[in-house]
């Protein structure tokens, strides 16, 4: 630990030692009370979740469960109603800052009001979850505290075993992207041929630092921009060096980070965890999420979650030979936040760690995509599109011919929440055909997916139309929500009758799709 840091939360315990005193003595009749406990809800949508969480993870996860965040000085108010699973993270300030200060191993004595109402909860029959996200570093710093919980969650699989040797089961939960925040859809007309990096100078971690010195400097000539966290902070400690200083764009705060993970080509990323099989920065999957591919010093959670997904090494020349590669083909450089950008909406998302949280209750998964229904014509029509049907990824699907009674079927996609997509035998599926749209539409609040840009045969078209609201509709290539889109309405876009809509459409990737492209051919820059 940082003698400084050390020092300073000494004297702050000095400090607060006579007032926390006072809260025990003023609060501590509630523990003699009982929280109002319900029947435990079958759905993860309805859990009423006391926490303290910094601001940061609140502000992300409270679009996923009804957070009511636990002030010190009130702690007792959000269990005078119902409250399902006390949910704890290794925080530094803690709702809003109330808590600062307290979670830590070196502060025991003002901790005591949080183990209290930990074992509280418990005694009650509250579920109680602590989520130690500063694993494998600052393990010593919180576990004294995690081990009260009934149920811990670590960022780094390597402490799962230290947790274990001291009685207590834990598991994985990794960082991940907000799909509702981090997503592909553009914000401005264009992103800056550059390179960001929105993060701080630690000098706690000389590792990272050297590593940042050497690939900035290999790309500094292509152009980076920072985003310095510590800024506003007036710590010279955490001040950059004097010669990346001209490179400092200023300081981003909560939703403005999309300045720097939609505004820019390629995004830099440094890791001061590198061995790990888990844990690494959550800016990783918040720029991959963004679709801004990942330059980033070596980790091995980094290679082990995404491969050949991220440029990531500690060798500078290798960042820059890759960042050069992307730079010098378009659609290579498509291709390849295209798979990473993929990958995390599968398998890297707040509503992934959430249900995992949720699992420890006993609750159901939430179903993340929806079933998607697919029109296809009938005779030849049917044969020529069921080798496409069978490739598809997106697996949760069914298949009704065009003829069928069209007003039944689309109550019935409503009713079961369910997409659907009209297919047309003369174009070329690719296996992630439907995913891809049916994603889309998980990221977005859009109420039909087209693919404006598109290749037709070899020649694409519409490039630059990616990722972008757009009243234009290609038919060919359309998904619709039937709960917002009539029949009707649907019919007139797939059969060509317009090509306009007033609905909130998205236009997508142009992979794989390949208009009028069903002649056996090999397209394997398109199906990915």
């Amino acid at each position: 630990m940082d003698p400084y840091r050390r020092l300073k939360h000494s004297v702050k315990r000095m400090l607060s030692g006579r007032e926390l005193k006072g809260l025990l003595r003023s609060t501590g009749a509630h523990f003699n009370e009982s929280p109002f406990v319900r029947e435990r809800p079958e759905r993860l949508e309805d859990l009423r979740v006391a926490c303290i969480l910094d601001d940061f993870t609140f502000h992300q996860m409270q679009q996923e469960l009804e957070l009511v965040p636990v002030d010190l000085e009130n702690w007792f108010e959000p269990f005078k109603e119902s409250v399902d699973m006390f949910l704890v993270e290794s925080f530094w300030r803690g709702s809003g800052g109330s808590w600062a200060g307290i979670a830590y191993d070196y502060n025991p004595k003002e901790r005591e009001i949080l183990r209290k109402i930990v074992r509280w909860c418990r005694d009650a029959g509250i579920p109680t979850v602590f989520w130690n996200k500063e694993d494998p570093v600052h393990f010593d710093e919180f576990v004294n505290l995690a081990v009260e919980f009934d149920h811990i969650f670590t960022t780094d699989a390597g402490c799962v075993e230290k947790y274990k040797a001291l009685g207590k089961g834990a598991e994985v939960l990794m960082f991940a992207a907000q799909p509702s925040i981090h997503n592909p859809v553009e914000i401005y007309p264009e992103r800056k041929d550059r390179a960001c990096f929105a993060g701080s100078w630690i000098p706690l971690y000389p590792e990272r630092t050297a590593d940042f010195e050497r690939i900035a400097d290999a790309i500094s000539d292509y152009g980076l921009d920072i985003f310095d966290r510590n800024l506003d902070r007036g710590d010279p400690r955490y001040a950059y060096p004097e010669k990346f200083k001209s490179m400092i764009k200023g300081t981003l705060k909560g939703e403005e980070i999309l300045q720097a993970y939609k505004g820019y080509r390629f995004g830099l990323n440094m890791n001061s965890v590198k061995n790990s099989e888990t844990m690494l920065a959550r800016r990783v999957f918040e720029l991959m999420a963004c679709n801004t591919p990942v330059l980033s010093n070596d980790s091995l959670a980094l290679h082990t979650l995404f491969g050949e997904m991220a440029i990531c090494s500690d060798d500078p020349k290798a960042v820059r030979k890759g960042l050069d590669i992307l730079r010098s083909d378009a659609a290579a450089y498509r291709r390849f936040r295209q798979r990473a950008m993929r990958e995390v909406m599968l398998h890297h998302t707040l509503p992934d760690r959430v249900d995992q949280i949720a699992s420890a209750l006993g609750l159901p998964a939430r179903k993340k995509f929806r079933k998607v229904i697919c029109l296809i014509g009938d005779g030849d029509e049917m044969l020529n599109v069921r080798s496409d049907l069978k490739a598809q990824t997106h697996r949760d699907l069914e298949t009704i011919q065009v003829g069928s009674d069209i007003e039944a079927v689309w109550k019935r996609a409503t009713e079961e929440n369910a997409l659907v997509v009209r297919l047309f035998s003369k174009d070329h599926h690719g296996p992630n055909f439907l995913l891809d749209l049916a994603i889309a539409l998980f990221y977005s609040e859009a109420e039909m997916i087209t693919k404006l840009c598109h290749y037709h045969r070899t020649e694409l078209i519409n490039d630059g139309r990616q990722f972008r609201w757009t009243s234009e509709v290609l038919g060919n290539a359309l998904m619709v929500d039937p709960e917002k889109v009539s029949w009707n309405e649907a019919r007139d876009l797939w059969n060509g009758s317009t090509n306009t809509t007033a609905r909130k459409c998205l236009s997508i990737d142009e992979f794989n799709f390949v208009l009028d492209g069903a002649s056996g051919a090999q397209y394997n820059g398109v199906d990915i």
